[in-house]
């Protein structure tokens, strides 16, 4: 049987509640799961005797719940229904009912009020604008989308923006993605590490997520929503990943004599590969493998993303750009190809440095609202954390030097 730590019975009983609504909709929750509870904390623990790897929650599709059907708003600071659609099931009504008492009873409207970066769209768009140079610029539809509404608004849009999966529904020109609260699956943290969201395809089917206890000595268990660094994990869902592996360049555009033109984007999510046809120097990348085009006649290569790696995965950047130069520069002997690259890297690696460095000195000189200095105070981490995570780059001495 499930067990509930929680400093308030009220949040224990509409647990309870929500994992009975999750089984009768056909979906599961492990028996020897803990689910706990400390003020606005919640944490959903996978102890020690659930086999590894094991499937611990499971919704089914037909309770994932539609943002487009629900219109919640913020009243004297709680969440509070408004409207729900007609296509919303009295199943998905009553999920949605007790996410929001949950969300309520651990006051998580002023926790996203402490710690939401988006507010600065209507606060201190000067910040936005600078953290958005290091990413590609679909980012900036979103900012713009939340400039256009209201605060109290854009408060609840920027909450639930940081809790939807995708999902797709129907079929063929009949298909369309929906963003979707995922009841009790919302309540488990982001690790890199940790095993992604599985949804298979059709419509009988459930999100199900496994045991990912990742982090030593410790029984809580983790999902990964996606392949993030620490900014990413800042921008999109308000906390610093101090855990992550790598960082994701900022966009440059670096012309080197002798090779041509190198575009790197910084376009957030996995790149799809056909790995069958992948050249062997680019097998085995995984997540590090960013989309590439090559066009060899006006030496350009555009990258959709670069991640400066750690230790786990100390060549992936230098064997991504081998690829690349190889295909600019078809005649060139390995031993230039590796001149290209290291040059490359150098420049990858100070611009990357220049930018964070240079994102703290605008922010030691900006005049900050103390009403949002928990949020300056995460911008902040971030910045020594990727600053910390570049300088872990295994060939950082050569890149420096």
């Amino acid at each position: 049987m499930v067990q509930y730590i929680c400093d308030n019975p009220q949040v224990e009983n509409e647990f309870k509640a929500l994992c009975q609504q999750i089984t009768a909709g056909g979906g599961f929750v492990h028996d020897d799961l803990i689910i706990e509870q400390k003020d606005r904390h919640i944490a959903i623990r996978a102890p020690a005797h659930i086999a590894p790897d094991a499937v611990v929650l499971k919704v089914h599709k037909a309770c994932l719940l539609p943002r487009s059907n629900f219109e919640v708003e913020i009243i004297d600071d709680r969440f509070e229904l408004s409207d729900c659609s007609a296509s919303a099931t009295a199943e998905q009504k009553a999920l949605m009912e007790t996410m929001l008492a949950i969300y309520n009873l651990t006051d998580k409207v002023g926790e996203h009020r402490d710690i939401s970066i988006l507010q600065l769209v209507h606060k201190d768009m000067n910040v936005i604008k600078w953290l958005l140079e290091a990413r590609d610029t679909s980012s900036f539809k979103l900012v713009d989308e939340l400039a256009k509404k209201s605060a109290a608004q854009a408060l609840v849009d920027g909450f639930f923006k940081t809790r939807y999966l995708g999902v797709n529904f129907g079929e063929g020109d009949r298909q369309r993605v929906e963003h979707c609260l995922m009841p009790m699956i919302d309540f488990l943290d982001h690790n890199t590490l940790a095993a992604p969201y599985n949804l298979p395809a059709g419509e009988d089917v459930c999100l199900s997520t496994q045991k990912s206890t990742v982090m030593p000595h410790s029984d809580v268990s983790y999902v990964c929503y996606g392949i993030l660094d620490a900014f990413d994990t800042l921008l999109n869902y308000n906390f610093v990943d101090e855990t992550a592996v790598f960082v994701r360049s900022i966009p440059l555009h670096i012309s080197l004599e002798g090779v041509g033109s190198v575009v790197v984007k910084s376009i957030v999510g996995k790149a799809n590969h056909n790995t069958d046809l992948l050249p062997p120097a680019l097998q085995g990348l995984g997540m590090y493998l960013p989309s590439m085009a090559v066009n060899a006649e006006h030496k350009r290569l555009e990258l959709g993303y670069l991640m400066i790696p750690q230790q786990g995965a100390p060549r992936s950047m230098r064997r991504i750009l081998a690829a690349g130069v190889s295909m600019m520069l078809p005649d060139a002997s390995q031993p230039e190809v590796m001149g290209h690259v290291q040059a490359l890297e150098k420049e990858i690696i100070r611009h990357n440095i220049i930018f964070y460095n240079s994102l703290e000195r605008k922010l030691a000189n900006h005049n900050i609202d103390q009403d949002f200095k928990t949020i300056y105070d995460n911008i902040g981490l971030m910045i020594r954390t990727q600053l910390d995570n570049i300088n872990k780059y295994p060939f950082i001495e050569q890149a420096n030097a």
